[in-house]
């Protein structure tokens, strides 16, 4: 009886702990490196985004820091007007229709003069008709340095 008993191997044995054996090596082992290695994947994938979005976020934020001084973005918005008008080849035209998209944009922001190519100031265009504007600009000038 020992003799058979020696002749048996340990899956003959032991049937269940070879089962769970086999179960193990070549089912479980194998799943958990499949998760380590996703983990790892969706960790690098996470922390590439969580870059790309800081990127973009001081991107965003140097740009309003930029524009967040009124008059160097006022000084932007006229230099693109002025770009505008000095391409066009009607500039009266372009300088009506780009007052009007301002003035709807930024509504009591900009008050605007226009002179013609040979000195005279067109005044159907034009917000202020008389030199007055240049009193009141520099009145509310000296009232807020004041």
């Amino acid at each position: 009886m020992q003799d058979k008993a020696v002749k048996q191997s340990c899956s003959q044995r032991f049937p269940v702990l070879s089962f769970l054996g086999i179960v193990f090596c070549f089912v479980l082992f194998p799943a958990g490196l499949i998760n380590l290695g996703l983990d790892q994947v969706m960790r690098i994938k996470a922390v590439s985004s969580r870059e790309r979005l800081e990127e973009q976020i001081n991107n965003v934020l140097k740009t309003v820091e930029r524009f967040s001084d009124n008059e160097f973005f006022v000084h932007q918005l006229l230099l693109q007007l002025n770009n505008r008008l000095l391409r066009s080849n009607d500039p009266e035209k372009t300088f009506r229709a780009l007052k009007n998209h301002l003035q709807k944009k930024y509504p009591d922001a900009f008050t605007f003069v226009y002179w013609n190519g040979r000195g005279e100031q067109v005044k159907n265009i034009s917000d202020e008709n008389s030199y007055g504007y240049i009193i009141k600009k520099t009145f509310q000038s000296l009232k807020r340095a004041s």
